[in-house]
């Protein structure tokens, strides 16, 4: 079957794979990247659609070719499903299903990203896997992957009851031990961290603070507090306005602002998107380029469109 024209201009990031990720990305202002990978903690600011995705994506990909020089994890996590949990009644105080949840998320990604980009680790990680499940030692890493996706399943169809029964569906003690809290998988995830000989693990938070309800926000925003570490960098997709960051966290102070916006009155801005618009299209059929760049007013119209 011949390629579509869809293929090329699919407007979401999201149903892009990594090597259209690295084939159509334009890049812009190469500070926004390394700010994305640095040490900081950074809020990427900016409207829907405005290329935060495509960022953050692409800054992953550049670290994971350049782990070899650095050894910094890149860990991009998208948020889903999290309204559903809300079902679950909270009855008391031990455990949140939200931050079990989160955390849970954030540990299946870490754990597939360092056996994609660090597959020697593999036999360590299997040990400490084989402890933390309490099962026998085995060579097939993706057991583990598969309880911890399991248990992150149960919590997102938010079938239970009340939290007091998540100890019940929690493939171990161990796990919900480091799951406990975020002090307890802070400790974790720095264990990991040494252990593998990482410089610093960095987490790009993609749909983040608009997938979650107000009071998931304040949550997730005190736990975004709380990870901070010089090996553990954490960045994170918001909207502008509409964030609920609670009484607990302080933009600026606790996580420094980042920016993506466009404007249509910005010469520099209706050319970045023009170079979008061609990379794409040359690289379906460059005839498609050349009708539309033969009319300049075709192509403001367009532009003004996309904004």
């Amino acid at each position: 079957m011949s390629d579509s024209l869809g293929n090329y201009i699919l407007d979401r990031t999201e149903s892009l794979d990594d090597v259209l990720i690295s084939k159509y990305f334009v890049e812009r202002d190469n500070s926004k990247i390394t700010r994305l990978l640095d040490t900081e903690q950074y809020l990427l600011e900016g409207s829907r659609g405005v290329g935060k995705t495509m960022l953050m994506k692409a800054s992953m990909l550049k670290s994971q070719n350049e782990f070899g020089k650095n050894s910094i994890l890149p860990v991009w996590v998208s948020f889903e499903e999290s309204i559903r949990i809300e079902r679950i009644s909270i009855v008391t105080n031990t455990i949140d299903p939200f931050l079990q949840w989160t955390m849970g998320k954030i540990l299946y990604e870490t754990l597939n990203k360092l056996i994609q980009i660090k597959p020697k680790s593999i036999d360590n990680l299997n040990k400490k896997l084989s402890a933390i499940f309490d099962i026998p030692l085995s060579d097939d890493f993706d057991k583990y992957i598969k309880l911890l996706n399991n248990y992150i399943n149960v919590l997102e169809k938010g079938d239970i009851e009340d939290n007091t029964l998540l100890s019940e569906h929690s493939p171990s003690v161990e796990l919900s031990k480091i799951l406990d809290n975020p002090q307890s998988f802070k400790d974790f995830l720095l264990e990991l961290i040494k252990n593998n000989n990482l410089s610093r693990t960095v987490f790009l938070f993609d749909e983040a603070a608009h997938v979650f309800s107000y009071s998931q926000q304040e949550k997730f925003f005190t736990f975004f507090k709380t990870l901070r570490d010089p090996k553990i960098a954490c960045k994170a997709a918001v909207y502008p306005g509409i964030t609920n960051y609670g009484k607990y966290f302080e933009r600026g102070q606790d996580a420094k602002e980042l920016k993506v916006q466009w404007s249509p009155l910005s010469d520099d801005d209706t050319k970045y998107i023009e170079n979008i618009i061609k990379k794409r299209l040359k690289e379906y059929d460059i005839k498609y380029w050349n009708k539309l760049s033969s009319n300049q007013d075709v192509l403001k119209t367009l532009f003004y469109n996309i904004f």
